[in-house]
């Protein structure tokens, strides 16, 4: 297959999973529910994701700073410990997408409709079926959690400077799901459905009740 023909194919398989997203917005439209765009490009969602998580790594690092006495030596030899931290650092970007899939999967008690993809290099998680909003934000926050704030409490309580920067790459990564957690918090009760390629999700609400005449 030429780069032509790959081309067509990403275009055909893209037009299909927009056809299929409407598809599903429509089913719950037709259910009475109100339908609200709560997406960002992904240039604004990189923005506003840097703005959300950097009082996150802010208070990590002066916890840590007011701690003292970091533990800088992980295996004795500084070019092992850099080798060690570029790993781990490379290793959480596929974990970070997974730990999503991981949680909207247990959340949904399927893995159906869990789907991995690139968009502009880079890699991204996304769920087709619609959910409440701590579904949703349970898989939005898990690697803000586990890869994020975990890291970053470790290194409080053991001192370790390899610790603290896995943490806060971790909190950074996840600066787009804090903000769209935000958003979801802000939006109210009911059905979120993660968009496909935008970052965040349509909610879909049933229309408040008229107040009598």
């Amino acid at each position: 297959m030429n780069k032509e023909e790959k081309r067509l194919a990403a275009e055909r398989r893209r037009a299909a999973r927009l056809c299929a997203f409407e598809e599903r917005c429509a089913r719950l439209r037709e259910e009475g529910r109100e339908q609200k765009d709560c997406t960002v490009g992904l240039t604004a969602a990189n923005v506003w994701g840097i703005l959300s998580a950097l009082p996150f790594a802010a208070a990590a690092a002066v916890a840590f700073i007011l701690r003292g006495g970091a533990l800088i030596a992980l295996t004795g030899s500084f070019f092992a410990d850099l080798g060690l931290l570029a790993l781990a650092v490379v290793a959480s970007i596929p974990v970070h997408e997974g730990l999503h899939g991981l949680l909207w999967a247990a959340a949904n008690r399927s893995f159906s409709g869990i789907r991995f993809g690139i968009a502009g290099f880079t890699p991204y998680c996304a769920c087709e079926k619609p959910m409440g909003r701590a579904k949703y934000m349970l898989g939005s926050l898990a690697p803000f959690a586990l890869l994020g704030a975990a890291p970053c409490a470790a290194a409080f309580f053991t001192r370790s400077l390899f610790a603290l920067i896995l943490g806060i790459f971790g909190i950074l990564c996840a600066g787009a799901d804090i903000f769209v957690s935000v958003r979801a918090m802000a939006a109210g009760k009911g059905v979120l459905l993660d968009h496909p390629e935008r970052c965040g999700f349509y909610l879909f609400r049933k229309p408040a009740p008229q107040a009598r005449q």
